[in-house]
């Protein structure tokens, strides 16, 4: 604190709001530091992504076919697999997508499927999509009983009793 600034001969104790912090301060220092590191560290991990990682997924097509196919529980299919960018959202467009049923008909078919993810997917550190994009898609949905649905191979019960899990899952 200081003396105020309007009136000199004052003793009240008052900040004086023209008082800058002193950056000289090891607490500030530290601080600054650190978003500045943080700053360039995500710049260098955002172009990482952008132009290393982002072009080549498709080379990672087998091991994205694996990861979906476990979490649907159904056998997944997918034609090329195209990545860009729509300003500094990423974007995945996929040819062919398929989701078999246990007889091995299509129970979901999509031609293209595009998908923007969104930029709260870094802070949250969980996959969101800001878009998605389905093309003539083709859905089997079947009528179990009263109570059962199966669309596009995965159950879905009416009475609010917990089913598998695939659903939620998925969403």
């Amino acid at each position: 604190t200081s003396l105020c600034a309007r009136h000199p001969n004052s003793l009240a104790l008052v900040p004086d709001p023209l008082t800058v912090p002193d950056r000289s301060s090891p607490l500030v220092r530290l601080a600054l530091g650190l978003l500045l590191a943080a700053y360039f560290v995500g710049g260098l991990a955002y172009l990482g992504l952008r132009h290393f990682l982002w072009p080549r997924i498709d080379d990672w097509r087998p091991q994205i076919v694996a990861q979906l196919t476990a979490l649907v529980g159904r056998p997944v299919a997918l034609g090329r697999i195209d990545a860009g960018f729509e300003g500094l959202r990423p974007r995945l467009t996929i040819e062919s997508l398929r989701i078999d049923d246990d007889d091995g008909t299509p129970a979901l078919a999509v031609p293209r499927a595009t998908a923007v993810l969104s930029l709260a997917s870094i802070v949250t550190g969980e996959v969101r999509m800001e878009v998605l994009q389905l093309e003539s898609p083709r859905v089997r949905v079947e009528r179990i009983d009263a109570r059962r649905w199966r669309i596009a191979a995965i159950d879905l019960r009416l009475d609010g009793a917990p089913d598998d899990g695939s659903l939620p899952r998925l969403l």
